[in-house]
């Protein structure tokens, strides 16, 4: 069994990072630089290629958090002790503040994620390893 969750984005985190990029493309379009204009849509075409690879699998027993070029964290879902909402934001493959905190391994192990359908994530986490606390 293999499902696939893409990350939450709220729009407020899209605009810190993409506002930056607004006025350079606009000063271009002014000045009529096309290699500026260019240059600056490519930093945000390439900054959105790697939120869009943003993603967490539950396969078999595993959860795969992959965050594009950076890597992917396996965690195997026996080793998941409690899940619980958290606005924590501190740096994590997530576009949301809307987080759950997944606490595994040892005392300190935890991932910051934001699936799309938390529920349903949850839910299926659940099915695996009926010993996780959740806290949603």
């Amino acid at each position: 069994m293999t499902k696939k969750y893409r990350s939450a984005t709220d729009i407020w985190m899209l605009l810190l990072i993409f506002i930056p990029f607004g006025y350079p493309i606009y000063e271009g379009i002014i000045t009529k630089d096309l290699v500026h204009i260019l240059t600056f849509v490519g930093i945000i075409l390439l900054i959105l290629s790697f939120l869009l690879m943003i993603s967490y699998t539950i396969k078999d027993d595993s959860l795969i958090i992959s965050s594009g070029l950076f890597g992917k964290q396996k965690i195997a879902i026996s080793d998941i002790t409690s899940i619980r909402k958290t606005n924590n934001p501190l740096s994590a493959p997530a576009m949301s503040i809307n987080r759950l905190e997944i606490k595994f391994g040892h005392k300190f192990d935890y991932a910051l994620i934001s699936p799309v359908r938390r529920a349903e994530f949850v839910e299926e986490l659940s099915k695996i390893n009926p010993d996780i606390k959740v806290e949603i």
